[in-house]
């Protein structure tokens, strides 16, 4: 599990930051290490870092998640990251990361995970994920990933390439949807009452304010980001001024894919053009209706 942070991303915890010095194997502090043995780092969060550890107890290698030192005693992070928990706890989905267990220590905040093994789709050779009879199965895995979440009240709130492994060998079906570090859940804190959540490059024009209502069609939007990345090879919006990024989103509308790509059928086009709708009226109404939307366009195509 790796890559975690692609793209720039914000929230109310300010920038991830590594715990530590050591490149190759960085060991999380003040871990109980009786149980757990530090492997190696696997990647960053909003609020922490990821490390592979062996645990001792289960004989297991698994994932674990640890706030930063940085933000081990601030209150807002720890809610997060039990928001982060909460949802995993909430979801047992075969496209979802699967939760194991958290830490009971109230001076050391972390949880495990399941170790998936692989590299996320912002990772995955541009090629391969350019052929529809890969990036479009993979899409029909997310959604019913994001179908399973939106129907029990959960909103990602920050579904990319970056937060999709591919696990296994490429020629899999092994999409997971992880790191829920700025999902919404019900009941739960929102960390969205101090400021925009996401990443920058997926954020819908909607979810650009503070206090923005989770939609599951922001989720939608983003994955619709996401399939234009992977069909185009590029962003349907990039500047490396902030607020001109947030201005693209609000205000231009991408060229259909179709007319810049002759591979992709007007019927593939036309699904990312609807998830791309600057009002979420205008959007796929549910996961489920736009994973039913590309089905249907794969049967034609022999996929």
């Amino acid at each position: 599990m790796a890559g975690y942070s692609s793209g720039r991303r914000t929230g109310s915890h300010g920038m991830p930051s590594p715990l530590a010095r050591d490149s190759h194997v960085t060991r999380p502090e003040s871990l109980i290490e009786s149980r757990y043995q530090p492997l190696r780092k696997l990647g960053d969060g909003i609020l922490g870092d990821v490390f592979l550890v062996h645990d001792r107890m289960m004989g297991d290698t698994v994932a674990l998640k640890q706030l930063n030192s940085q933000y081990q005693g601030n209150p807002s992070a720890v809610k997060q990251l039990s928001v982060e928990m909460a949802a995993l706890q909430r979801i047992l989905h075969p496209s979802i990361v699967r939760f194991i267990e958290k830490n009971a220590c109230p001076w050391n905040h972390f949880f495990t995970m399941e170790y998936l093994e692989g590299a996320p789709l912002s990772q995955t050779d541009r090629s391969y994920l350019r052929a529809l009879g890969n990036s479009l199965p993979i899409s029909i895995t997310v959604l019913e990933a994001l179908a399973a979440l939106h129907g029990i009240g959960i909103v990602h709130r920050d579904v990319k390439l970056g937060n999709v492994m591919l696990s296994g060998t490429q020629g899999g079906t092994g999409a997971k949807l992880f790191d829920f570090g700025t999902a919404y859940v019900p009941g739960e804190y929102d960390s969205a009452s101090h400021g925009a959540v996401g990443t920058l490059e997926f954020l819908p024009p909607e979810c650009q304010v503070i206090m923005a209502k989770a939609d599951p069609r922001a989720d939608l939007y983003s994955w619709g980001i996401a399939m234009y990345e992977m069909m185009a090879g590029n962003m349907p919006f990039y500047s490396m001024n902030i607020q001109e990024l947030m201005d693209m989103h609000r205000n231009i509308v991408p060229t259909p894919l179709h007319l810049t790509y002759p591979h992709i059928p007007a019927t593939v086009s036309a699904i990312v053009s609807r998830a791309l709708e600057k009002e979420p009226g205008n959007r796929f109404q549910s996961a489920l209706e736009m994973k039913d939307a590309i089905l249907q366009c794969m049967g034609p195509m022999g996929f």
